[in-house]
């Protein structure tokens, strides 16, 4: 039986000891604390600017550009959904892109965008108009009357583009798509064509006969070549098709490199790739005179629900119509790093110092090492915010990565409350909490203590 006496008031009272030598609290006017937090975010800083250094050894290019693959499609709209641009819309596309060339090919008269060649006139562009043809052959035949109608009505249509990629996604037969072919050059007054790959005109001679030019995609990226042969590689089909069909026109319809999306292969997707293939493209078809399309005007989302990723990223300008790289001039992956970059070293700097004003006492190494972590753990949530930001997420893809986002940011929040214990156990000059007998009354019966250990095996000294 244990007997458990109440201790008296006096004997519980503590009292907080400061180490010898040990500086007063001076919270938020510590110059020490000062030196940690503005050091670290100058260092976070400097890192995301050693990270996102220009690219200053692109070729520039001095001219006007080709043509444009031009779908403008904008936010929340698709082909898909049956959602069109409306003629606003598309009007405002048609001057953006005149600034840059007088040459534009489409690839469906479905909605208002049958309205292109109208609306294109007064910004002198020509356009190849091009009718979407695929395995609903009441579908098709419709395509084809409002194109040849629309052809034939607008002086700025120059040719007329018979389906686009149909062979390489097998909707229809050889045999069908020059009997489509056939029926459009019967009725319209200009030359008339269809886009396909370069090794699908190279395995059906037949096509190339019944068109009036070839039309051919040369995209590198998809067939994994690294962007620093991309150029040789386009070189390389062009003179691979000029073999096979000697005297026969070439355009090429689609050429260009996306700024974002997975690698596949060698190649890999960035605006930097982009910008650079682009340009010695550019410099290329201006010296030996090519006929061609860029791939394309804007960014097109919609795509890439079954063009892996990289499908909604092979425009000039981004789907807010913002020229992603000039002609000329040094290159940046990320344009809005210093917003990111700013941001964290910021609120790197006051998290640092509205913990560190309860700690003044800290030895400066440990601020130091401190600030550092917290930077740190703070640039990693500005990266994961910087890459949403550059990403076209759909609303399902967007609640993803919104609780991925808030995710990371909890778990960050934990390291920095973690890192800053560590910190203050291991560099702290104050005793946070200790506590001092008090001598007895004289007189006064104190209580029996009894301690109770487990103990089992351990070696008396132990003990």
């Amino acid at each position: 039986m244990t007997f458990q006496s109440p201790i008296h008031p006096e004997l519980a009272r503590s009292s907080t000891r400061t180490s010898p030598g040990a500086p007063r609290r001076s919270g938020w006017r510590s110059a020490s604390s000062w030196i940690a937090a503005l050091g670290a975010a100058a260092v976070g800083f400097g890192i995301w600017a050693a990270v996102n250094q220009p690219v200053t050894d692109i070729a520039p290019y001095h001219g006007e550009i080709g043509g444009f693959a031009f779908s403008p499609f904008q936010k929340g709209q698709s082909p898909q959904t049956g959602v069109y641009p409306s003629t606003k819309q598309i009007q405002s596309d048609l001057a953006l892109v005149a600034a840059r060339t007088h040459n534009i090919r489409t690839y469906t008269v479905e909605g208002d965008l049958g309205q292109i060649p109208a609306l294109a006139a007064p910004y002198g562009l020509n356009v190849t108009l091009g009718a979407w043809l695929d395995t609903h052959l009441n579908a098709n035949e419709a395509e084809l009357t409002k194109v040849v109608k629309i052809a034939n009505a607008n002086s700025d249509v120059k040719s007329v583009m018979v389906g686009n990629e149909v062979i390489l996604r097998r909707d229809l037969t050889v045999p069908e798509l020059i009997a489509d072919i056939r029926q459009v050059k019967s009725q319209v007054h200009v030359p008339v064509s269809t886009a396909e790959p370069w090794h699908v005109w190279l395995h059906h001679p037949s096509l190339a006969a019944n068109v009036d030019f070839i039309t051919v995609h040369l995209l590198p990226y998809w067939e994994g070549v690294p962007e620093k042969d991309a150029i040789a590689d386009v070189q390389h089909r062009l003179a691979q098709l000029h073999e096979r069909f000697p005297g026969k026109k070439i355009v090429i319809g689609e050429v260009g490199w996306p700024s974002n999306g997975i690698d596949i292969g060698a190649a890999r997707a960035s605006t930097v790739n982009q910008a650079r293939f682009m340009r010695d493209f550019f410099n290329l078809a201006q010296a030996q005179h090519l006929n061609y399309f860029m791939m394309e005007a804007f960014d097109q989302p919609w795509k890439s629900s079954f063009e892996v990723g990289a499908g909604g990223y092979w425009g000039m300008y981004s789907l807010g119509r913002h020229m992603k790289w000039s002609l000329t001039g040094s290159v940046n992956e990320n344009r809005d790093w210093m917003i990111y970059a700013g941001a964290s070293a910021l609120l790197g700097a006051l998290m640092v110092m509205l913990l560190l004003s309860r700690r003044p006492d800290l030895r400066l190494p440990g601020k130091l090492l401190f600030a550092v972590l917290a930077e740190g753990f703070g640039t990693a949530l500005a990266a994961l915010l910087m890459t949403m930001g550059e990403t076209y997420l759909s609303w399902s893809a967007s609640f993803v990565w919104g609780g991925l986002a808030l995710g990371q940011g909890l778990l960050l929040f934990l390291l920095v409350a973690d890192s800053f214990d560590l910190v203050e156990t291991l560099f702290g000059r104050v005793t946070k909490r200790h506590y001092e007998p008090t001598p007895a009354p004289a007189g006064m019966v104190l209580p029996k203590v009894s301690l109770h250990l487990p103990i089992c095996n351990e070696p008396p000294h132990m003990v």
